[in-house]
């Protein structure tokens, strides 16, 4: 390892993917990248909340 290889990122304490890097995978990304990545990731959240809220609603019996 080089004296410059950082196991913690510099932003925000995370793990350091390769050496030489100074910075973790996420601080690395643009303020675009980060919020596609958000965006995906609500996305995604919304879709699973949506299943689960359809699946409490077909299990409920029926009066």
């Amino acid at each position: 390892m080089s004296a410059r290889y950082r196991s913690t990122c510099r932003h925000c304490w995370d793990p350091v993917d390769r050496e030489g890097d100074d910075a973790c995978a996420w601080c690395s990304l643009s303020p675009a990248e980060r919020r596609r990545v958000l965006r995906r990731q609500s996305l995604v959240a919304a879709a699973v909340l949506a299943v689960l809220l359809i699946a409490a609603l077909l299990s409920v019996p029926q009066a």
